[in-house]
């Protein structure tokens, strides 16, 4: 995006919690598909933000931007503003040595005083000329005049002392130039009444009571499923579930989520999701590949590390794999790529596809039409597409993954109007966590990290659409994902 069509924008009063990943998933809920150089300012020291962010948007959807003014970003109105300086702050480099040593000096300011020049030189400027000074004999030899001194001061020329009279005064005026003793102050002493004062001295203050803080919420599941579910897309190795990832895998199973398959989003994450897995066999799965964020890290060893990783038993499809045009976070060039050979990979191995798909439908269905015949299974991961588009990926026998995009009451209700073409046997879960939160499953407790127990929400917004039981379509789904990912 040239920076002549684009413009700065200030993001303020965003939660301490908030990532790059998360800000730009929530602009990108909000409609904006100009979005980029999305910067958080963060503080080193703990690895949380410091409240605000910049942002980078097209000039054609800036007044959209602006009026996302006072939305809520996890319980908290985000301020939006057009920002007044075009670079990011950043802290300033320390200067190194060949630096300092080879940078200019400040000249300081030279005396401009005018000194006279010695007989036999002559001035240039026609002020120093005898001419020009109206001297008599300036047509003989060059006359040296005395320069104006403008600043001269008029000083008395001292008397020179001869004898013993000029030592003796000398001394004299030595002695009398002796520093005066100053006597120490004393200390003031404090004022009390019976002096006729008013007051008396402050007693010490007493300290302050340290400030308590309000315990967080705590974290409780209000909606349990009967039927054991499986979240086919949960982002466990994501950086908001380090500290209490033992808890969060309690209340998954408490919820009634029976399999967690960890999302391969990248080399390293796959391999972290491996380990994961073999930490809780029977509970967790995993898939393998390179999100299409990291296209352009992609090279010709990602791809034969990926095949190695997928002869693990603990990998059940290759992805999460696709195109993203919506963030544009690699160039379309190498997420097209990327794309093609992953998808190449699962044909080769014969392992279900995890697709992601972002406003680049008709470059998604081209390059799947390219392995027509020797396709293995595929499911569109968390789909927030159109009817049209629905019904394309249908036609083809493709499966789809919802997530909580369909609970929330604005940006779902155009998925929740067309939800009922969709065949439960064609239907699968997943919540995407820490994204993805629905509204009806967001509460004091649950603000701004989404997690697998909050799967049966989805199960009830789907069930109360479709007009059927929450059984129905949890036994419908799970079967579903168990057959497709042979669990």
């Amino acid at each position: 995006m040239a920076e002549s069509s684009s413009r700065r924008l200030f993001i303020g009063n965003i939660p301490f919690t908030t990532t790059t990943e998360s800000l730009s998933s929530f602009f990108a809920d909000q409609g904006l598909k100009t979005v980029q150089n999305v910067t958080v300012a963060g503080d080193r020291s703990s690895g949380r933000s410091r409240g605000f962010a910049f942002i980078n948007v097209d000039l054609s959807e800036e007044m959209k931007a602006l009026s996302i003014n006072g939305a809520e970003l996890d319980s908290r109105p985000l301020k939006v503003a057009v920002a007044t300086s075009t670079s990011t702050p950043r802290e300033r480099p320390a200067r190194t040595g060949e630096e300092s040593e080879g940078a200019e000096k400040p000249r300081r300011r030279r005396n401009k005083r005018r000194t006279s020049k010695p007989a036999g030189e002559t001035d240039a400027s026609p002020s120093a000329s005898p001419v020009a000074n109206g001297d008599a004999n300036a047509e003989g030899a060059p006359v040296a005049t005395k320069p104006k001194n403008k600043r001269r001061r008029n000083r008395k020329p001292k008397k020179a002392t001869e004898g013993a009279e000029g030592a003796a005064a000398a001394e004299g005026t030595a002695q009398e130039r002796k520093p005066r003793e100053r006597k120490p102050r004393q200390p003031r002493q404090p004022r009390t009444a019976e002096e006729g004062q008013e007051g008396t001295p402050r007693e010490p203050r007493e300290p302050r009571a340290p400030r308590v803080r309000k315990p967080a919420a705590p974290l409780v599941v209000s909606l349990k499923s009967t039927v054991p579910l499986v979240d086919i897309g949960a982002n466990l190795c994501n950086k908001a579930f380090k500290k209490d990832l033992s808890e969060v895998i309690e209340r998954a199973q408490e919820a009634g989520v029976k399999t967690m398959l960890l999302t391969g989003s990248s080399i390293d994450v796959t391999k972290e999701s491996i380990a994961l897995c073999q930490a809780h066999p029977g509970l967790f799965k995993c898939t393998a590949g390179v999100h299409p964020h990291h296209a352009k890290d992609f090279t010709a060893e990602s791809i034969a590390a990926l095949e190695q990783l997928a002869l693990d038993p603990s990998v059940v499809a290759i992805g999460e794999t696709g195109l993203d045009f919506n963030r544009n976070l690699s160039p379309r060039e190498a997420q097209l790529e990327c794309f093609q050979k992953q998808v190449d990979l699962a044909c080769r191995l014969k392992k279900p596809l995890f697709v992601h798909e972002r406003d680049a439908h008709a470059d998604v269905m081209a390059i799947l039409n390219q392995f027509a015949g020797r396709l293995p299974p595929v499911v569109i991961h968390c789909f927030t597409g159109t009817e049209e588009e629905l019904s394309a990926y249908l036609a083809k026998g493709y499966f789809i993954g919802l997530t909580g995009f369909v609970g929330k009451k604005k940006r779902g209700e155009a998925v929740r109007g067309f939800l009922n073409k969709l065949p439960l046997e064609k239907m699968m879960l997943e919540t995407d966590c820490p994204y993805m939160l629905g509204d009806d499953s967001r509460t004091d407790a649950f603000r701004s990290r989404n997690e697998p127990c909050t799967l049966p929400h989805v199960v009830e917004v789907i069930a109360t659409t479709l007009g059927v039981p929450m059984e129905t379509v949890a036994t419908a789904t799970t079967k579903t994902a168990s057959k497709f990912f042979g669990l």
